[in-house]
């Protein structure tokens, strides 16, 4: 089903017709939400793609990731590409690193403000 929902979201906002492979690439964190996508065309140039979300989409991600994901099984990224409009690849990604930095900035917000409540995973809490 993510797969279906991340394609449809592909194919409405590339305006590419001479394309050769799509990729979202997505990221979460307890408080945070990014998305970027881009577009390959056939003259092997990189397009940037709209990527302004619904609610009914981040939702559905939210909901996946709740429901696919635990502290054995964890992941902040997701990159999804479609190449050619058959084959379809769904990568879920821990970063490590990226999670450090994260954590790192919560907890120097935390000094600043002792009122701040860190983020938390769902399998945390």
């Amino acid at each position: 089903m993510i797969q279906k929902i991340l394609k449809d979201f592909l194919l409405e906002i590339n305006q590419d017709d001479n394309w050769v492979e799509l990729v979202l690439e997505i990221e979460l964190q307890p408080a945070y939400f990014g998305i970027s996508g881009y577009c390959i065309n056939d003259r092997i140039k990189e397009i940037s793609l709209r990527t302004r979300t619904n609610h009914d989409f981040d939702k559905n991600i939210k909901d996946y990731h709740l429901n696919n994901s635990d502290k054995e099984n964890r992941w902040n990224k997701i990159k999804f590409s479609l190449k050619n409009s058959i084959e379809e690849s769904l990568s879920l990604i821990w970063d490590q690193t990226w999670q450090n930095e994260i954590d790192k900035l919560n907890i120097e917000a935390k000094k600043k403000n002792t009122e701040y409540n860190l983020p938390k995973w769902h399998w945390e809490a």
